[in-house]
């Protein structure tokens, strides 16, 4: 006698070691939709709704990584400026300091209040409003500077610019907005600036726009590269998890009967294992207990009502015990032609063999004729002798070579139990338990 099958339990797919949260391929994207996008800056517009969200959530996703970043190099360009004011205009750097620390400051805290709360929008903001202010506060500072380290100041400002649109977590149109903001701040201050101050520093508004305008295709590039970059390392995690889901079927049809849908031998052996021998922290200590069920008069049947009868009746009584099974946490197999066996570990003394004649009654519920042949209330056509095997109390974690013999084992006293049941009469339940006196302790 031997194992060929079981329907697969459901949670056997969650045995199986799970990848990182950061490293998991999404469900619903393929390779073929990753594929289908060329390589044109799209900015993920025309993008497949499902890849332009996960795109989307990598933009946020850098805007949380790169925040902390961002907030300390405007800091610390604060204090290098405050070491220039006090270099080219001593006057005037307690002036600069607190005018910094009033505009740029409490926008800064803000945004670091919004990063730990995550509020996103206000983060956005928070990031692109600190440099505007900033800038702001160095070009009312110039107005208070001989002209020609007015002009110095001023330039310097084109660098923030330029340096914020490509090194800023944003999208091309916040690169965009943010910098007609720039450019509409540095107006609005040189207007409300000494008379004719706009007119005098029109030349630093166009320096300003050129800036912007050379500096948003270089960003479009770098958002390009980011986006190939994005796409190529989705297509590497959705081409692992197409991978892992073939080999997981693979698994599944060498480990399935193809008549029944239930684990066949080598099946059994690896799920017995894993949910019945082994003692994890939700596993109860109890007694490992295996119950072999054979169709009584199978080959008779089989010629009487024809194979194919045969094989709805084998899949009937596969569904029937898996049915019970399932409530227990254990795990049915197909054991041989007509065979099938359930592993489970006891909650309590009798258990297995409370469950096998539940198994039994169900079985002999199946096919049940009426006729005056069989009498007023028939006799079932297909009934079931079941042997139950119960080892040994499980209480700590076993090594392979534990479970291979606790499972041999366990055949050995159902096999046995199933003998008796035959010569009993059949329709009925044996039990062999393995005398325990000694259980396996940690």
């Amino acid at each position: 006698m031997g194992v060929e099958g079981s329907f697969i339990p459901a949670g056997i797919l969650a045995d199986y070691p799970a990848l990182p949260e950061q490293d998991r391929a999404p469900d619903g994207v393929a390779v073929s939709e990753i594929d289908a996008i060329d390589g044109a800056p799209s900015f993920a517009a025309k993008w497949p709704d499902a890849i332009s969200n996960l795109y989307k959530q990598e933009v946020e996703d850098r805007l949380y990584r790169e925040q902390h970043f961002l907030f300390v190099l405007g800091f610390i360009t604060c204090l290098v400026t405050v070491a220039l004011d006090a270099l080219i205009a001593p006057a005037m750097v307690t002036e600069g300091a607190v005018i910094r620390i009033l505009t740029a400051g409490p926008i800064t805290l803000l945004g670091m209040l919004a990063a730990e709360k995550r509020w996103t929008k206000t983060l956005t903001v928070c990031v692109g409003a600190a440099p505007i202010a900033f800038v702001a506060a160095i070009i009312h500072l110039s107005f208070h500077l001989p002209p020609q380290f007015a002009a110095s100041y001023l330039t310097a400002t084109t660098l923030v610019l330029a340096m914020a649109n490509v090194v800023l977590p944003f999208t091309i149109a916040q690169v965009a907005r943010f910098s007609l903001f720039f450019i509409a701040a540095a107006i609005v201050i040189l207007a409300l600036g000494p008379k004719g101050a706009l007119e005098v520093r029109s030349d630093y508004v166009l320096l300003l726009c050129v800036v912007a305008a050379a500096t948003i295709p270089l960003a479009m590039r770098f958002e390009q590269l980011r986006q190939r970059n994005f796409l190529l390392n989705l297509r590497s995690l959705v081409t692992a998890r197409e991978l892992r889901e073939a080999n997981q079927q693979l698994q599944d049809l060498s480990e399935q009967d193809p008549l029944t849908g239930a684990l066949n031998r080598r099946g059994f052996a690896r799920v017995f294992d894993e949910r019945i021998a082994q003692f994890g922290k939700d596993a109860v200590a109890g007694r490992a207990a295996l119950i072999m069920v054979d169709i009584d008069h199978f080959k008779h049947f089989n010629d009487t009502h024809g194979h194919q009868a045969g094989d709805t009746c084998l899949s009937m009584v596969s569904a029937a015990v898996q049915s019970i099974i399932s409530d227990t946490g254990g795990m049915v197999a197909r054991y041989g032609g007509e065979e099938f066996v359930a592993a489970l570990r006891e909650e309590f003394p009798g258990h297995a063999q409370k469950v096998a004649e539940e198994i039994r009654e169900a079985v002999a519920g199946l096919l049940v004729p009426v006729g005056d042949e069989h009498g007023p209330s028939g006799r079932s056509l297909v009934t079931a002798s079941l042997g139950v095997g119960v080892g040994e109390t499980i209480a700590r974690r076993l090594s392979s070579e534990d479970c291979d013999a606790m499972r041999e084992e366990l055949i050995e006293m159902a096999d046995a139990a199933l003998y008796a049941a035959k010569h009993a009469g059949r329709n009925c339940v044996e039990v062999v338990s393995r005398a325990d006196p000694i259980a396996r302790t940690a």
